[in-house]
């Protein structure tokens, strides 16, 4: 591969290139890696894409839940959809209706935008996205069941819950940007 072709190879493929290469036979070429190697890692990348601003990932919080609360306040005080559960928080058959209502709701107004672009509502009128930690699209199955669905039944549990709720939020101010919900389904949230 000549010297201009190189120069569009990722980092990655660089780092492939020269730990493969024979530095005995071809020092040159094994010196232009490096050097490469060396331009790159110092060169802001124009493809990686900019960590969400912090203010800018909680107004999306704050906009879908803005969404979805009038959606859930008519469905539950002016219909009887949970007339017919126990309404005593310790039931755990109400717990579970309820989880599994709200994520139900989720699903029906984000679902697509998630699927298809990586983004909630909020997200998607901020212009922001989850991407996974290699900045490629994260398949929906971890996005949702890891980052959103494994949140919420967390959340759930007796006093447990209440403290994995402000502890999860709380690794935003992280270097990386990243909560607990993202470490655990090894995404991030960039600029759209």
């Amino acid at each position: 591969m000549d010297n201009e072709k190189m120069k569009n190879v990722s980092l990655k493929e660089l780092y492939l290139y020269y730990n493969n290469i024979d530095k005995v036979k071809e020092p040159e070429r094994a010196e232009m890696i490096l050097e490469l190697i060396k331009e790159k890692e110092q060169t802001p990348q124009f493809n990686e894409p900019r960590l969400a601003q912090r203010p800018v990932r909680l107004a999306a919080i704050f906009l879908d839940v803005a969404v979805i609360t009038p959606v859930i306040i008519y469905l539950i005080f002016f219909t009887d959809i949970t007339s017919q559960y126990d309404k005593t928080r310790t039931d755990p058959l109400f717990f579970l209706m309820h989880l599994l209502f709200a994520q139900s709701l989720f699903l029906l107004l984000n679902g697509y935008f998630l699927y298809k672009y990586g983004q909630t509502i909020g997200k998607r009128l901020l212009k922001i996205k989850i991407v996974s930690v290699d900045n490629t699209r994260t398949p929906f199955i971890r996005v949702y069941w890891l980052r959103y669905f494994l949140f919420a039944l967390c959340s759930g549990v007796p006093v447990l819950g209440f403290f994995f709720s402000i502890f999860d939020p709380l690794l935003i101010f992280r270097k990386d940007r990243r909560c607990l919900h993202d470490i655990l389904a090894g995404t991030k949230v960039v600029e759209a």
